[in-house]
C-alpha cells in the first residue's frame, strides 16, 4: 500500500493535472466565448448593415412614393383650378351679357318712356294752340 507521502504526492500530481486540465479547459471555454463573441459581433454588423441597407432602400421607395404622390396632387391640383378658372370665364361672360342685355331693355324703356313723354308733349302743345286760336278768335273780331 501507499503511504501518506505517496499518497500526498498523488494527489499533489492529481492536483497539478486537474489544475491545468482546469486551466486548458478554461482557456478553450475563454477561447470560444471570444470566437463566439466574435462570430455574434460580425453577425450584428452583418445584420447592422442589412438592416441599414433595407431601410435606405425603405426610404427611396418612400421618397419614390411621395414624390409620385405630390406630382398627381400637383396635376389635380391644375386641372381644379383650370376646370374653376373656366366657370369663372364662363360665369363672366353670362354677367357680361345679361348686364348687356339689362342695359338694351332699359335702353328700350327709356326710348319709349321719352317717346311717350314727346308724344304727351306734342298733345298738349296741341290742345294749347288750339285753345290760344279759340281764345283769339273770341277776342278780335272779324
Amino acid at each position: 500500500m501507499l503511504d501518506q507521502k505517496d499518497l500526498e504526492l498523488l494527489q499533489g500530481m492529481m492536483e497539478s493535472v486537474v489544475g491545468s486540465r482546469i486551466a486548458e479547459s478554461e482557456e478553450r471555454r475563454n477561447s470560444r466565448i471570444a470566437e463566439s463573441e466574435e462570430r455574434m459581433e460580425a453577425r450584428v454588423a452583418e445584420s447592422e448593415e442589412r438592416m441599414v441597407a433595407k431601410i435606405a432602400e425603405s426610404e427611396e421607395r418612400m421618397n419614390a412614393r411621395v414624390a409620385e404622390s405630390e406630382e398627381r396632387m400637383n396635376a389635380k391640383i391644375a386641372e381644379s383650378e383650370e376646370r374653376m378658372n373656366a366657370r369663372v370665364a364662363e360665369s363672366e361672360e353670362r354677367m357680361v351679357a345679361r348686364i348687356a342685355e339689362s342695359e338694351e331693355r332699359m335702353n328700350a324703356r327709356t326710348a319709349e318712356s321719352e317717346n311717350l313723354l314727346l308724344e304727351e308733349m306734342d298733345r298738349m302743345q296741341t290742345n294749347i294752340t288750339n285753345r290760344i286760336v279759340k281764345i283769339d278768335s273770341c277776342l278780335i273780331p272779324v
